[in-house]
């Protein structure tokens, strides 16, 4: 897989270009754009110039809602025409200086050359290794399962500007990364946030592996090792001789003592009932159906309430009614205890 930081500026560059070509053939000008965002400034006050952007840009545009499309349409769209995009870099706009090099890491683009990318080693068994990125001498290899989910050990190299240590042959130092991706860790927005960097609309089509490499690159600078080295080539046979030495059983011991902790976690938190945690569950569900039916209910601090939340719950009403909803799940938990029958979906008939 390609350097992900230096693929996600790449497409980010693209879309920044694409919005100021999207000016240009709507007639727009700068002027333009400045002067339909001067009322959302004075309207919110003290934001910040990106924020007051991000709104202008969300909700009214040019007027009528004229706008570019969003950085994932873009991606879904624009980008994946190759002759829209040679006219990009051809006219350049400044953002592209060498037209042959910005097309030819275009095509390199896995997003161009297929719409989901497959796992290099998919029917790999547990423990081998596979090279997934020569550009980064990037390895990886399932090393267990963790609640459901797979775990990966993973590799790399990565390269950084010297310019503070002694002369080395190409101007930069290199460090290995190494380290492991649970991905019992992520939940399903932080995966798909990964997905989104790399220009995918989601995770959904993604495999494992693929989502591992994701999430493993985006953080391989916290996971350098301490070592640094001068060439590539030093630092290729370093990984390499690590690889080679990597046990298959330190690896599989690392997931074992997560897994011991992750079930000794889970059963000190189900021999624990939080009481409050449930009464916010319910109270949550009664404000969400306020706020679908637009149900406005009064609160002694309506004073402090803004007019784009003056339904649902708020303040004081909404603290009492939590405190309320416990002390009766705790009456309930009390009687319980004393061995009473717990009758579910009937009434009493003497409520």
């Amino acid at each position: 897989m390609a350097d992900g930081l230096r693929l996600a500026l790449f497409r980010e560059k693209c879309y920044e270009v694409y919005r100021l070509d999207w000016m240009l053939r709507h007639g727009y000008s700068l002027t333009q754009m400045f002067s339909s965002m001067e009322q959302i400034w004075a309207d919110q006050g003290e934001t910040s110039p990106e924020e007051t952007f991000r709104n202008w840009e969300m909700d009214s545009g040019f007027g009528s809602g004229s706008i570019w499309v969003c950085f994932a349409e873009f991606l879904g769209n624009e980008y994946l025409d190759e002759d829209y995009m040679k006219c990009l870099f051809e006219i350049g706009y400044g953002f592209f200086l060498d037209t042959e090099a910005a097309l030819a890491e275009y095509q390199e683009d896995p997003l161009i050359k297929r719409d989901a990318p497959e796992a290099e080693d998919a029917n790999a068994s547990d423990g081998e290794w596979a090279l997934t990125d020569n550009d980064s001498m990037q390895y990886r290899r399932c090393v267990g399962v963790l609640n459901d989910q797979k775990v990966f050990e993973l590799f790399q190299i990565n390269s950084y500007p010297n310019n503070n240590g002694e002369p080395t042959p190409d101007g930069q130092y290199y460090r290995i990364a190494h380290g492991f991706i649970y991905l019992s860790d992520y939940d399903a927005d932080e995966i798909n946030d990964a997905a989104f960097a790399y220009g995918y609309p989601s995770a959904k089509d993604l495999p494992d592996e693929i989502i591992a490499e994701m999430l493993f690159e985006l953080s391989a600078t916290e996971c350098d090792l301490p070592l640094e080295f001068p060439t590539w080539e030093a630092a290729k046979k370093d990984l390499l001789e690590r690889v080679r030495a990597s046990k298959w059983e330190a690896a599989k011991k690392d997931v074992l003592e997560r897994v011991r902790a992750s079930k000794k976690s889970k059963e000190e938190k189900m021999q624990k009932i939080f009481t409050h945690d449930e009464a916010a569950r319910i109270v949550d569900t009664f404000d969400e159906i306020c706020s679908r039916y637009n149900i406005y209910v009064p609160s002694p601090e309506d004073d402090d309430r803004e007019e784009d939340n003056m339904v649902g719950l708020y303040g004081s009403t909404y603290s009492d009614l939590l405190d309320y909803v416990e002390s009766k799940l705790v009456d309930v938990i009390d009687t319980a205890k004393t061995g009473a029958e717990v009758v579910v979906g009937e009434f009493s008939g003497t409520y």
